[in-house]
């Protein structure tokens, strides 16, 4: 198993947040697949997780390739997000899409606001060419969208 830096360890929100249900494995063919293309962070935690529902079934994590005909409809003609290179990684059970791109990184939408949103759009401003999966795990403000 890969060394993962601490400060960016999302095994820390399984130990908040608790483990997922309805888990299955995410074939180590799938994870090569991703490589390259999404962060390490989130292949390392498909293989010690696997995919499923979270926080009582208000998020389910998935495996992008099940939701690629969605990523065609909602981007499909525009010039600057390729569906090619955007994954849906996640969504929740309100209709929230959270979506890694290989260039703009975490991107967010909204189905019922019809709305869009990519946090971190100057993203080589500090250096770093990806993100970790805590970001986006971060980014999804479970204290605001997902409340007991």
């Amino acid at each position: 198993m890969a060394d993962i830096d601490p400060k960016f360890d999302v095994r820390k929100y399984i130990k908040d947040y608790g483990e997922l249900s309805y888990k299955r494995d995410v074939p180590k063919s799938i994870c090569e697949n991703y490589k390259d293309k999404l962060p390490d962070d989130l292949i390392l935690f498909w293989r010690e997780h696997g995919i499923g529902t979270w926080l009582s079934g208000k998020f389910q994590f998935c495996i992008p390739s099940d939701y690629s005909e969605i990523v065609n409809i909602l981007f499909s003609g525009d010039p600057e997000i390729i569906p090619e290179k955007t994954h849906i990684i996640g969504y929740s059970a309100f209709g929230h899409l959270v979506i890694w791109n290989e260039y703009f990184q975490t991107c967010e939408i909204n189905l019922p606001y019809l709305t869009m949103r990519i946090p971190k759009s100057d993203f080589n401003k500090f250096g770093a060419t990806k993100f970790h999966f805590n970001a986006i795990i971060a980014g999804s403000k479970f204290s605001e969208f997902f409340l007991y």
